[in-house]
């Protein structure tokens, strides 16, 4: 009989059309990188399990948004019970980097933006000669918007993993205490699962594995 996992939680990836969302959601899921993804419509899921502190597990709920504005009007039902977003952007590409105002004023309307776990992900490093957003200023963003920043390549398979681990290690620890809060797991639809302001609020962006 398959074990209940310990912790479930969903996520989503935002960020607009071509930044390499599926392409990203595809190598975590399949190991597998594929040119010419077709856009998004609506929205897709798939789920992950990630095991931490030796044999617990947690099951992850993962999200691919649509990046048009021509389905924006949909995107508030596919955010709403987020525990944790990716917001995605192509370092070559610099109106997908200034985007990511939008794609967080998106998550503020939608959800308890205190709540979330967020990862600011610069994606396409295999174009690394045409890149038009520096390291520093995207730490800087993430920073000010209390997010970790990680850059990927999708093409290369560079930094998923570590991606992935990131968003586990932050929706862990707040999810656990959360538990250790209410340990009735029935009543989790309707507390706020914000961390201690001490916690929540550190302004380190740089990723530390657990």
């Amino acid at each position: 009989m398959r074990r209940q996992p310990d912790l479930k939680a969903k996520v989503v990836f935002m960020g607009n059309s071509r930044v390499g969302k599926t392409s990203i959601i595809q190598r975590h899921d399949r190991r597998e990188f594929t040119a010419e993804t077709s856009a998004t419509i609506g929205a897709n899921f798939i789920h992950a399990t990630i095991v931490y502190q030796e044999k617990k597990k947690l099951e992850l709920e993962i999200w691919d948004t649509v990046g048009t504005e021509r389905y924006s009007c949909m995107m508030p039902c596919y955010l709403r019970k987020s525990h944790g977003a990716f917001l995605v952007f192509d370092i070559s590409n610099r109106d997908s980097f200034e985007a990511i105002a939008r794609w967080y004023a998106e998550l503020e309307n939608a959800c308890d933006i205190s709540n979330l776990s967020l990862v600011l992900v610069g994606n396409k490093t295999d174009l690394a000669e045409e890149r038009k957003v520096s390291e520093d200023e995207a730490r800087a963003l993430a920073d000010e918007k209390s997010m970790v920043y990680v850059e990927t390549s999708a093409l290369q398979n560079r930094g998923i993993s570590e991606m992935m681990r990131v968003m586990a290690d932050l929706l862990i620890e707040r999810l656990e205490f959360v538990f250790l809060t209410y340990p009735n797991r029935e009543e989790l639809d309707t507390v706020d699962v914000a961390m201690p302001e001490r916690r929540h609020r550190c302004k380190c962006n740089e990723y530390r594995g657990t």
